[in-house]
């Protein structure tokens, strides 16, 4: 069983992360809404740390897994500077919009 894992599996998801990676990059660029661009850099982000993971198993290097914890706590970072630039323009869109009514 573990040949199978290590020669047959292991690379078979990474073929498939790859192509979810591709697929959640066509989501973030046509969008249309801000949240899915949000959630597709989430997802992103997600499918490049378990990539390297697999890929650190495969190549038998444990270096790449401080890579894909360095990586995690990055696009989190970057997930967290997307949805608060979201909460600011949407409170900005409420106040014009407040401010339109009472006009």
């Amino acid at each position: 069983m573990p040949e199978l894992t290590l020669h047959v599996l292991l690379p078979a998801s990474l073929a498939v992360l790859g192509v979810l990676i591709a697929l959640s990059l066509v989501r973030a660029f046509l969008g249309p809404r801000l949240t899915d661009r949000i959630l597709a850099v989430n997802m992103i982000g997600t499918f490049v740390v378990l990539f390297c993971c697999i890929l650190a198993c495969l190549t038998d290097r444990a270096p790449l897994l401080d890579v894909a914890l360095v990586y995690a706590l990055l696009y989190l970072l970057a997930v967290e500077v997307m949805a608060r630039a979201f909460l600011v323009r949407r409170s900005r869109r409420k106040r014009k919009g407040e401010e339109a009514r009472h006009d």
